[in-house]
């Protein structure tokens, strides 16, 4: 539960902006600098005739698949002008189709495959590669934790392909960037109610406006309560709570703005992290018979086997200033604690009966603390007849992880007729407790020129410099390695045409680690590059965005979860992953929007330690996938006016299962979503969102034939909204 003593603060705060008179003009898009090359700028406003002209989604959230970024070059840029693929998730999207976590909000993007894996975790697949938990939330690097609340945020960006120039560590088959709700100057109050199956219940609060007469001084509090309803809830588990509360503030004059950012997130769930069922009785046949999709293999009713509370704290700021036309100056800081405890259940084999799967249980304790930030300096200029906007930036991380874990045996359960109320015994000895603690400063230099002809160039050079400290203190050894590294970025786009581009790039990547191996060492920097090629579309107005990339990614020095420990890692050596995405949005016809991509992969193992393991697939890839969306709002002028529907149709191809021998082959699967919203009365909205709709059986990710875990099964959630 959040801290009781913290709560007065927050009712003054939810208070004081309910007594804020309302804003009358448009702030600039939250999160994204108001720069380009063509000058000073705001992501476009949002129009939308056919809602209540009070309704504040209609004021705040941009349209869907938007054509500026900006994760993927630091600066408000057209997304025609990215030469890399990229992708926009906004609040509204995710809503319309009823996403709880940032693995559904990516469900419908190419080129990226999220999977939730219990109350706390995602996972998230990036042109076949994962990302191991690394989310950038305000440009800030988040790994730390359980993923960020998805209803905290304005919307998902995603840059495929490696973005460590501009933020240093950075996984190279992409980057997933959380761009955090902020200070409006339109006056935003909402309140909404959920239920669902699962025993899911949800309240949200969202608050924002002015705090004086002349808007110098900008608020919102966001404040989230959950409990239930997680996709692979299992039988018998009723530990799935959250609560979040973010308020955050905004200062600004005609040349300054400062936002500060806070938040505070509690999760008690349970976790699912590289355990599951067996797959005899799941993916493969076995004679006792199929597993129930919720199967538990935990230990429900239980304190605390298989329980997992985190609680984190996160404040920071994002400041400007202007100086002239010609140099702007900006800052992202923030600092992040984590503090979490539990006990995981790892699956084993199954016994000669095919029956008794064998336990162990790993108590965990972490503490986790993060201090960052990102100076830059953006400078516009022209030389002669091209024009520039430079961008030169320092940005440090200093973080330290303390954890200790400790190994237990644990009685093994009868699947098919399981009898709970085993304890686990632990050894008297940890067998881990360490410290990690991790320095990075990056210095980075990026400058993107306008050539005549519609001809853009974007030029990036970075260099890199890591300490890691590593102390064993069950071990009372410490070890302290630097590394530095040079990453670089070059491409171009053509405007061929008016909403139309050619574009070309190569980009490399550099990702320091933190885990040790089981040889009690550090595991060596990953490397990886890109080549990538394609045309891209975004029309005035946003009426048709998308585009091809071709894509060829090498990885090297993979580090991945040791499969016999998972608080240590092992280097498997090289991968490879070539591709095609095809991505398209469209508004054909007022009130119609409509969202299709695909996506091939040919994602490769090509050296690994494990001479099995050669020329597979790494888990969970699919070969391919494809998702379709389309949504339509009716004119306010039939006789259906207020009403939304929508539906959506989602594919993923066969998987390896098996990350230690390739062994287990995951079948494909297909599911159907749909939305209905209707509008009434003065704010009021009701929403009924169904997932997977005819009730599929599929695995969504599995980690070895001893551990496989079922996908979400049919899911209704029905909300009331009031925006008042």
């Amino acid at each position: 539960m959040p801290n009781p003593q913290k709560l007065p603060l927050a009712a003054a705060g939810l208070l004081a902006l309910l007594a804020a008179p309302a804003g009358v003009l448009a702030q600039p898009s939250p999160g994204a600098p108001a720069t380009s090359l063509d000058g000073p700028v705001q992501l476009p406003e949002v129009s939308v005739t056919a809602v209540d002209p009070q309704d504040p989604y209609a004021a705040t959230l941009p349209a869907y698949a938007p054509t500026r970024s900006a994760t993927g070059t630091k600066t408000d840029t057209p997304r025609l002008e990215v030469p890399q693929g990229t992708s926009v998730v906004t609040a509204g999207q995710a809503r319309d189709q009823g996403s709880r976590t940032l693995a559904d909000a990516l469900r419908y993007e190419p080129g990226v495959t999220g999977f939730a894996s219990g109350g706390v975790l995602d996972n998230i697949y990036v042109r076949g590669f994962n990302t191991d938990t690394r989310i950038f939330q305000d440009g800030l690097l988040r790994r730390f934790g359980s993923a960020p609340e998805l209803l905290g945020l304005e919307r998902l960006e995603i840059l495929r392909g490696p973005g460590s120039v501009l933020y240093g560590q950075a996984p190279v088959g992409g980057i997933v960037s959380a761009i955090s709700r902020r200070p409006t100057e339109d006056r935003i109050r909402e309140v909404s109610l959920g239920a669902g199956t699962r025993d899911f219940y949800e309240g949200f609060l969202d608050l924002s406006g002015r705090l004086d007469a002349d808007g110098a001084l900008l608020g919102r509090i966001v404040a989230v309560a959950r409990r239930g309803g997680t996709p692979t809830r299992l039988d018998g588990e009723d530990r799935d709570d959250r609560y979040y509360i973010a308020p955050s503030l905004t200062w600004r004059d005609d040349r300054t703005r400062i936002t500060l950012l806070a938040s505070y997130q509690h999760d008690d769930s349970y976790s699912l992290s590289n355990n599951g069922l067996p797959a005899r009785g799941t993916v493969l046949s076995n004679p006792n018979g199929r597993l129930p999709r919720d199967r538990n293999w935990l230990e429900p009713g239980s304190d605390d086997v298989g329980r997992f509370r985190f609680d984190q704290y996160r404040i920071g700021w994002d400041a400007e200033h202007r100086f002239d036309d010609t140099f702007t100056l900006r800052q992202n800081a923030a600092y992040f604690r984590v503090i979490g405890d539990g006990i995981n259940v790892l699956t084993g084999p199954l016994l000669p009966d095919l029956r008794r799967v064998t336990r162990t249980a790993v108590l965990g304790d972490q503490d986790i603390t993060a201090i960052q930030a990102d100076t830059r300096l953006d400078i516009r200029f022209a030389t002669g007849p091209l024009r520039h906007l430079a961008v030169l930036g320092f940005d440090m991380l200093y973080r330290r992880d303390e954890t200790i874990g400790t190994f237990g045996t644990l009685a093994p359960l009868d699947l098919y007729a399981p009898v709970y109320g085993a304890r686990p015994v632990f050894a008297r000895t940890p067998a881990i407790d360490q410290t990690v603690a991790q320095r990075q400063f990056g210095f980075y230099a990026q400058d993107q020129i306008r050539l005549p002809g519609r001809v853009t160039v974007t030029a990036g050079l970075r260099h890199d410099i890591v300490e890691t400290e590593f102390r064993n203190r069950a071990a009372r050894t410490t070890r302290e390695t630097t590394e530095g590294a040079t990453t670089v970025r070059v491409g171009a786009t053509w405007e061929f045409a008016p909403g139309f581009a050619f574009y070309a790039s190569y980009a490399e990547s550099f990702l320091p680690q933190t885990g040790t191996t089981s040889a009690g060492r550090l595991a060596d920097p990953e490397r990886g590059r890109q080549y990538e090629a394609g045309i891209k579309a975004g029309t005035e107005g946003d009426r048709l965005t998308g585009g091809i990339a071709v894509f060829d990614i090498a990885r090297t020095n993979v580090s991945v979860t040791d499969p016999t420990n998972p608080l240590l890692v092992r280097t498997t050596g090289r991968q490879h992953s070539t591709g095609v995405e095809l991505e398209v949005g469209a508004r054909p016809l007022p009130g119609l929007q409509l969202l299709a991509n695909y996506t091939a992969f040919s994602t490769t193992i090509t050296e690994d330690s494990n001479a099995r393991l050669v020329g597979t697939r790494p888990v969970n890839v699919p070969n391919w996938q494809a998702a379709a969306w389309a949504i339509y709002d009716f004119d306010q002028a039939s006789a259906l006016a207020g009403l939304r529907i929508g539906a959506g149709i989602r594919h993923v191809g066969q998987r390896n299962g098996d990350q230690t021998a390739a062994t287990l082959t995951v079948p494909a699967y297909t599911a159907l979503d749909a939305t209905v919203e209707y509008r009434f009365g003065d704010g009021w909205r009701t929403q009924l969102v169904g997932r997977n709709l005819t009730d599929r059986r599929y695995v969504s990710i599995a980690y070895s034939p001893t551990a496989v875990q079922y996908g979400e099964p049919l899911s209704v959630v029905a909300r009331v909204l009031k925006s008042f």
